[in-house]
C-alpha cells in the first residue's frame, strides 16, 4: 500500500514545471528517483526521462527508457512482494547515492543493486529454515546468483513464497490442533512440559495462548519469525496424563485387544478372544502401540504397574521425545512394519536442553508422527470410553 504522503509528493512534483520537478531530482537518492518512477504518474515519468542525471543512469532515447524503466518496475514490485524494505539504508551502493553523484553509473549497477538485495533477502529466508521441504511438487527452489536472469529470480522467488505459505500452514495449524486437543480433552492431555500429573485449572488460558500464537505463526514472514514457547521446544506441546495412559492399557486388555502388551487384533478388526472392531481401530490402536516404547520408557506388561508408567530416570528428569528423519516419510503405512523408531529414543534435561537451535528455533513445526501418536491415542481412548459406558443387555 502506498503511503498517502508519498502520494502527495507525487501529486505535487505533477503539478510542477519540468525545471522545477529536475530541481528537486537533483537532491534525490537514486533509490527515492526510482520509487517516482515506479509509481507511474506520467508527467513525473516524463520529467525523470528528461533530467540529464538521470538520462546517464537509465538511458535517453525513448524506447531505452521505456524497457529499462520496465526492467526496473518488475525488480521493484518483485522486492516488494517478496517484503523487502527500500526504506533501509544501502551502503556503499549506487542506489544509495545522489542523482548528481551516481551520472556515470550505468543501468546495470541499478539493476545489479536490486538484484543483489534479492539474493540477499532469499538467502536469509532459506538460512532460516529448509524451504525445499515445503515446496509444492517434486520440483525444488531454484538456486539463483548474481548472473541469474530476472526470469529465474523471479521463479525462485515464487516459488520461496509458496513454501513459505505451506510453511506457516502446517506449523499454525499444528499448533491450532493441539490447541483442540487440549480444549476438547483435558482430563486426558496436559502440557508436555508441564510436571504436574493433574489437571490444571487454567486449561482455557494455555488454549488461548496457543490459539493466540498460531493467529500470530499465520500472519508472519520470515524475517518476523515468531518466537513461542511452543515452538522452542523440538516435541509436540501435548501429552497425555500418566493415568490417562493406564486406563488405556487397561481397557485394551479389557476389550481383548491385546494381552499382557501383545496385540491380539488383525488388520480387519477381528479377534479371536473378542468383539470385532473396525479395521480404522487397528490403525489407531497400532499408531499407539508402535510409539509407546519412544514415548514412554517401556511397554508395560505387568497390569499392576501400570499406574507407575516409568517416565522419568533415577535423577527425577522427565523423558521427551525429538524429532526424526522417519516423521518426514510420505508415504509410510501405518499398519506395515516400520524401519526405525516411531520416535527418537527419548532422551531427559532440562528445558533448556530441550532448546531448539536458536537458528530453528520458534519457527520449525512439530514432528507430524508425536502429533499423529497423541491424536490416536485420544481416538482410541474415546471409543474404548464409549464402550466400557455402553449397557449390556441381557440374554
Amino acid at each position: 500500500m502506498t503511503d498517502p504522503r508519498f502520494e502527495e509528493i507525487v501529486q505535487s512534483m505533477s503539478m510542477m514545471p519540468t525545471e522545477m520537478a529536475h530541481a528537486i531530482i537533483d537532491d534525490l537518492r537514486v533509490l527515492d528517483v526510482l520509487n517516482l518512477l515506479v509509481y507511474d504518474d506520467p508527467r513525473v515519468t516524463a520529467a525523470i526521462a528528461s533530467h540529464p542525471g538521470c538520462q546517464a543512469l537509465i538511458g535517453v532515447a525513448p524506447d531505452t527508457f521505456c524497457k529499462r524503466k520496465e526492467l526496473i518496475k518488475n525488480y521493484w514490485n518483485l522486492a516488494r512482494q517478496m517484503g523487502i524494505a527500500f526504506d533501509e539504508r544501502w551502503y556503499r551502493s549506487v542506489i544509495g547515492l545522489n542523482v548528481g553523484c551516481a551520472v556515470l553509473q550505468p543501468l546495470s549497477s541499478i539493476t545489479d543493486d536490486l538484484r543483489a538485495r534479492l539474493l540477499k533477502h532469499i538467502q536469509g529466508q532459506t538460512d532460516a529454515i529448509d524451504l525445499n521441504r515445503f515446496t509444492v511438487g517434486s520440483k525444488g527452489i531454484l538456486h539463483i546468483t548474481s548472473t541469474s536472469s530476472f526470469a529465474q529470480i523471479e521463479e525462485c522467488c515464487t516459488a520461496v513464497q509458496a513454501a513459505k505459505v505451506r510453511f506457516f500452514e502446517q506449523a499454525s495449524g499444528q499448533l491450532r490442533r493441539a490447541c483442540a486437543l487440549l480444549e476438547n480433552n483435558p482430563n486426558l492431555l496436559k502440557r508436555t512440559l508441564d510436571p504436574e500429573q493433574k489437571r490444571r485449572p487454567n486449561t482455557a488460558h494455555i488454549a488461548a495462548r496457543m490459539k493466540f500464537a498460531a493467529d500470530r505463526i499465520a500472519k508472519s514472514d520470515m524475517h518476523r519469525l515468531v518466537h513461542t514457547e511452543f515452538y522452542r521446544y523440538t516435541f509436540f506441546p501435548l501429552t497425555p496424563f500418566d493415568s490417562s495412559l493406564a486406563d488405556l492399557l487397561r481397557m485394551m486388555d479389557d476389550f481383548d485387544i491385546t494381552a499382557g502388551g501383545v496385540l491380539l487384533l488383525n488388520k480387519d478388526g477381528s479377534s479371536a478372544h473378542g468383539p470385532q472392531h473396525s479395521p480404522s481401530i487397528y490403525q489407531l490402536v497400532r499408531v499407539v502401540i508402535d510409539g509407546m516404547a519412544h514415548h514412554y520408557t517401556f511397554w508395560p506388561k505387568d497390569p499392576d504397574r501400570f499406574r507407575y508408567c516409568q517416565v522419568m530416570n533415577e535423577n527425577g528428569d522427565t523423558f521427551r521425545t525429538g524429532n526424526t528423519p522417519w516423521s518426514e516419510y510420505p508415504d509410510l503405512i501405518l499398519d506395515e512394519p516400520v524401519q526405525g523408531p516411531f520416535f527418537t529414543p527419548h532422551k531427559s534435561g532440562t528445558n533448556r536442553q530441550w532448546f531448539r537451535p536458536w537458528k530453528y528455533a520458534g519457527c520449525e513445526p512439530f514432528d507430524t508422527k508425536e502429533e499423529e501418536w497423541v491424536t490416536s491415542f485420544v481416538e482410541l481412548y474415546r471409543y474404548l470410553e464409549t464402550l466400557a459406558n455402553k449397557p449390556t443387555t441381557a440374554g
